[in-house]
């Protein structure tokens, strides 16, 4: 499907960003331009609106989809995206961006144009999961504990915003937060029950805004990198869990991590991947190897 020149489609939440995602739309489309692009934009209203825009663009045999937000907006094109022959560049305009972070997009517009332009196309991992009547595809991080409760707390606050945000949330959440007990079945065969504070799966290494909760993680290997806090008291839980910001977590007695190409999870837990909400405990998780094409040099 590759053309003389290479097309584009920007999809951009105007909510991202703090309602800048679409001035930075306008900053990036003449870069685009110049470097030879065939560029077109669409403003979706909604997030329903924003997966059937991602789902057209596929259809129409757009070369590259650009989603203009956060990893909540990247992960509303993983749908359309996972098995097809556009590929995936994100240009970052969220909080976290952990999905830029992870395939090499978090650069200066300037380079990540030229990135767009020119740069070659591979494939990633996707990370896949599935609950009682829903099925979604996710890029960076599932997670199912301390942390998705953050996540769920961190969504419903207006202030204050960016990181800032997210440690609110977890002085709230820890408040009334007790250990889960998890059940899981690991590649169809290994049955474990255990008490945790936390258990992240990983396809890229990082959530939260670079939080390297799954260090070590590789899109690209076929595998998924579940890391378990095991059950801490709060003083210990409070000491620990900000190594997490430098991967520093890892090694930690309480701290487990392993591989798997799928899991299956049960605990009075929520599931979060990419920032958004799934749903409720139990879900089944899975790893397709090279379901995604993506543009980036960090990557091929």
């Amino acid at each position: 499907m590759r053309s003389m020149t290479r097309s584009v489609r920007l999809i951009v939440n105007p909510a991202a960003g703090g309602g800048k995602a679409k001035a930075h739309a306008a900053a990036i489309v003449p870069l685009l331009e110049n470097s030879g692009l065939d560029v077109s934009v669409v403003v979706p209203a909604s997030a329903a609106e924003t997966a059937a825009t991602a789902r057209d663009a596929v259809a129409d045999g757009i070369e590259v989809i650009c989603p203009v937000g956060g990893d909540g907006t990247v992960n509303l094109t993983l749908g359309a995206l996972r098995g097809s022959e556009s590929a995936l560049a994100i240009i970052p305009t969220g909080t976290g961006d952990d999905n830029a972070r992870t395939l090499g997009h978090d650069c200066g517009d300037a380079d990540l144009a030229d990135m767009i332009a020119a740069g070659p196309l591979a494939t990633v991992d996707l990370g896949m999961a599935a609950g009682a009547g829903w099925e979604r595809a996710w890029l960076s991080v599932l997670c199912a504990g301390f942390d998705s409760a953050v996540n769920d707390r961190a969504n419903n606050l207006e202030w204050p915003r960016g990181q800032a945000k997210y440690v609110r949330a977890m002085l709230e959440t820890l408040a009334k937060f007790r250990p889960i007990n998890y059940g899981v079945v690991i590649n169809d065969d290994e049955r474990r029950e255990f008490a945790g504070m936390l258990m992240a799966i990983g396809n890229g290494p990082t959530y939260g805004g670079g939080m390297q909760v799954c260090a070590g993680a590789d899109a690209r290997d076929g595998q998924l990198t579940i890391t378990v806090l095991h059950e801490l008291t709060k003083t210990r839980f409070l000491r620990v869990f900000p190594k997490v910001y430098s991967g520093a977590h890892i090694g930690h007695p309480a701290v487990e991590q392993f591989e798997a190409r799928s899991l299956d999870v049960s605990g009075a837990a929520v599931a979060f991947a990419d920032g958004e909400r799934l749903g409720e405990l139990p879900v089944r998780v899975w790893v397709e190897p090279d379901a995604l094409r993506v543009v980036s040099p960090a990557i091929a």
